[in-house]
């Protein structure tokens, strides 16, 4: 047998220790002394040596599954597609209603990406001259003080394509999430539909009021109000629902 105190081997009948002179008690094996010295919380797993433990897995309260369920997978692509709906009504549908008109007097079609394509058709026909660039920016600097119209449209086109260009990239980083098997990939599709649609949200009202400061310099506010399109209205009123309704919603898919 062994101390209970060194470790040391004692013969069978003795009483003390011959090495520490610790009074001999029961017998116990090195490996039973060790374990059942250690103090509360060091104790190694299962009353074994450190190192020599089995390999347990196991799955922590509220870990994700490896794999999204299908019924995850469908609600993302339901939030990720109406979210992309309201993005695109807010960047490619007519501001006005009298599309003929508008053409006739400015050019172009009177939406988010009409204007930017008129910008860049501007760019192309009179980039070349010397100084297009600031003189370019000082006329604009100038129309917006003095509330022209044109300024604003240039403004719109610059702040359009900027804010465009951001709600593409969240749009393309959550379908990848969304044809992806990761974990909270549904989560992660759904949040980028959002965001994408925040941004053409917010740019799509932001054109609407930059349209009505100039129209009330010009005291022609009213005017323009008759001539917005219905579906300025439709867009900024179920914009506004599925945004709320997808930021409420998509905490569900972080189980999914």
């Amino acid at each position: 047998m062994f101390c209970n105190k060194c470790g040391s081997q004692v013969e069978d009948g003795q009483v003390f220790c011959g090495k520490c002179g610790s009074p001999v008690g029961q017998a116990t094996d090195p490996v039973s002394n060790y374990v059942n010295n250690q103090p509360y919380g060091q104790q190694p797993y299962g009353g074994m040596p450190y190192g020599q433990q089995p390999y347990v897995q196991t799955q922590q309260y509220g870990a994700y599954p490896a794999q999204p369920t299908m019924l995850g997978k469908g609600f993302a692509l339901f939030l990720y597609a109406i979210t992309t709906l309201i993005w695109a009504f807010a960047f490619f549908t007519p501001l006005f209603g009298d599309l003929d008109e508008f053409d006739r007097e400015f050019g172009f079609t009177p939406s988010i990406m009409g204007t930017i394509a008129y910008f860049f058709k501007l760019i192309s026909e009179y980039s070349d001259r010397e100084g297009f660039w600031s003189e370019l920016f000082e006329g604009m600097s100038d129309g917006l003080a003095e509330g022209e119209p044109g300024a604003y449209i240039l403004l719109i086109a610059f702040a359009g394509l900027i804010f465009f260009i951001i709600s593409a990239i969240y749009l393309l980083v959550g379908f990848i999430h969304l044809v992806s098997n990761g974990i909270r990939s549904n989560y992660r599709a759904a949040s980028d539909g959002l965001a994408a649609c925040f941004f053409g949200y917010i740019t799509y009202l932001a054109v609407i009021v930059m349209m009505l400061v100039a129209a009330s310099k010009e005291e022609a506010a009213d005017e323009v109000m008759g001539l917005l399109s219905p579906m300025v209205w439709i867009t900024l009123s179920l914009g506004l629902v599925i945004m709320i309704f997808t930021g409420t919603q998509k905490s569900k898919l972080k189980n999914f």
